[in-house]
């Protein structure tokens, strides 16, 4: 609890705050006006969020509320890979293809990321209908 940060941004604006002791780690616990407010310490979402909040709605006061533009699309077709003994892959719309001997596949446990694609792995229980 001797530094809190909390970044966020607005399509107009992107502001860090940083609340600690610039000489010192000096821990931000038991502060009496902290603990009236339900706090035991200063985390990112508590003061600094706050103090996040106040400035960027001050300094957006007088500008119109933007969002985000939309992502551009992806660059390649949806698929998903899945573990050996279901060889499925899964293209966007739901067309189920099983792929040649030796094709497309992964060995790492569900869940995880197989360094030689940028696919997870799923469990044989999350498999779509059809995948088996």
């Amino acid at each position: 609890h001797t530094n809190a940060w909390f970044v966020g941004a607005t399509p107009q604006l992107t502001t860090a705050v940083w609340v600690g002791d610039p000489v010192d780690s000096i821990p931000m616990i038991n502060i009496p006006e902290f603990d009236a407010d339900g706090y035991l310490g200063v985390q990112g979402g508590t003061y600094p969020a706050q103090i996040w909040k106040a400035f960027t709605d001050a300094a957006l006061a007088d500008d119109p509320i933007q969002d985000w533009d939309p992502p551009p699309p992806p660059d390649r077709p949806s698929v998903r890979l899945v573990l050996p003994g279901y060889e499925c892959i899964v293209y966007e719309g739901g067309e189920s293809v099983l792929p040649e001997p030796n094709a497309v596949g992964t060995t790492v446990p569900p869940g995880e990321i197989d360094p030689n694609s940028p696919l997870p792995s799923i469990a044989p229980d999350l498999l779509p209908q059809g995948c088996n």
